[in-house]
Parts: structure tokens; sequence; C-alpha cells
């Protein structure tokens, strides 16, 4: 059996450097940027998440530390640790979950599942961006949606497009 376009394309993200890894999960997650604020307001967490995007441009400028983007984004991880199946709004949980991933990606958290949290990171912002309710946890790329294929072939080029070394 072939492997999916989808996992290939996310083995690739691998070879990148961290900056760059999180820079192009970034590209698939910012499109969910409106609905992670609505949740994360609805949460009374609105100006937390504002000050850790702003944090994260920071740090991927080389301008903030580690630290740093871990403390800004303590209050939102403090509330993401609930079952994110009980949630009232999916999408926007989903998306909330894919913004600090991007964090956990930069950080090394877990370097042993650091190809997971790139897969959930990227499908959660699929799953999100299309209004999914169906949560893509260890969700093989053939059970996904027809529009979340097409949000992720989106990305795909927008990541080959900024980092060429991911085309080869």
């Amino acid at each position: 059996m072939q492997p999916h376009p989808v996992d290939l394309w996310l083995a690739k993200l691998l070879t990148l450097p961290t900056r760059d890894q999180v820079s192009a999960v970034r590209i698939a997650v910012q499109r969910c940027d409106p609905i992670a604020a609505k949740w994360f307001d609805g949460q009374k967490l609105g100006p937390a998440y504002r000050e850790y995007a702003a944090t994260l441009d920071r740090w991927l400028a080389a301008q903030a530390k580690d630290k740093d983007l871990e403390k800004a984004a303590r209050p939102l991880d403090r509330r993401l640790n609930r079952e994110i199946e009980y949630e009232q709004d999916l999408p926007g949980a989903m998306a909330a979950h894919a913004q600090t991933d991007l964090m956990a990606i930069g950080l090394g958290y877990s370097p042993e599942m650091l190809d997971e949290i790139l897969r959930t990171a990227v499908f959660f912002a699929a799953a999100a961006y299309t209004g999914s309710r169906d949560v893509p946890i260890q969700v093989d790329a053939d059970r996904l949606s027809p529009g979340e294929l097409a949000f992720i072939e989106e990305w795909w080029r927008e990541s080959v497009r900024r980092f060429p070394g991911l085309d080869g």
C-alpha cells in the first residue's frame, strides 16, 4: 500500500530546522486565527491569546526567548488540558489546540512525538477551518474529508513556495 501524499508531506516537515517547522505549520494554523481568537475570547483568555501570538511572532524572529514563549502559552495551555471531545465549540477548541501546538513544536516538547504533534496541528487546523465536529486524533490521511484534504493541499503548496527544500 502506498503512503498517502499527506503522510509524505508531513514527514518532509521533519527535515526542516525547528523554527521553519513552526513557520510551515503556522501557515495552516494562521488560517484558523479568527476561530481560535473567538474561542479564547469565549474562555476569557483573549488578551492572553493575543500576547501569546505576539510572543510567537517575536520568537520566530529570534527576538524572544524560549522561556518567554512558554510563559505566554501557560494560561492557554492550562485551559486546553481538558478532554477536547467535551467542548461545546469543537472547531474553536481544535483551532486553539493547533495554536498551542506551535509552541510545543518550537520548544521541542516530546521530541519522540514530534511527528504526531505536527500532524495534529495540521489536521486540527484543517478540521477547525472546515467546521468539522469530528476530532482527527490518530486519524489516517485517508479518513480526512474532501474539505480537509483541500485545505491541506493548499497549505502544502504554500509551504513548498516558502520553503523550496520541501519539494524534493
